[in-house]
């Protein structure tokens, strides 16, 4: 995605992932983001987000979409396993936007986890 800021870097995946969807026929979608921050962009509640306003309002405009039910939802990173071994094997590979038509080995375990519901407690620093 080349230089930019980890908000954008994540909008604009999750703008990807939408676009992705939708093209795909897909009619139900859960989506779950790690980051608080964008889940607050996308739900409206934050005022901080002018320097993202244009891919927010693109974002939104998909969820929006009449017929389309879309949800967008806040887990912790250690729920979010598969998609964090993804984005760090999306930087060791070329290309701009890679579909996979099967997931690779790297996330058979999180995945297999996910099918058992599998919890993973949160650490808290005291």
């Amino acid at each position: 995605m080349g230089l930019c800021t980890s908000v954008r870097a994540e909008l604009r995946a999750l703008l990807r992932g939408l676009a992705l969807a939708k093209e795909r026929g897909i009619q139900r979608l859960a989506v779950y983001v790690d980051s608080q921050v964008i889940v607050g962009m996308l739900k409206g509640n934050s005022t901080d987000h002018a320097r993202y306003a244009g891919i927010i309002q693109r974002c939104t405009k998909l969820i929006e979409t009449p017929g389309w039910e879309v949800l967008i939802n806040h887990c912790y990173r250690e729920a979010n396993q598969v998609a964090d071994i993804l984005a760090n094997l999306g930087v060791e590979l070329y290309g701009d936007f890679i579909v996979f038509p099967h997931p690779p080995g790297a996330v058979s375990i999180p995945l297999y986890a996910d099918r058992r519901g599998t919890k993973f407690p949160r650490q808290l620093m005291s």
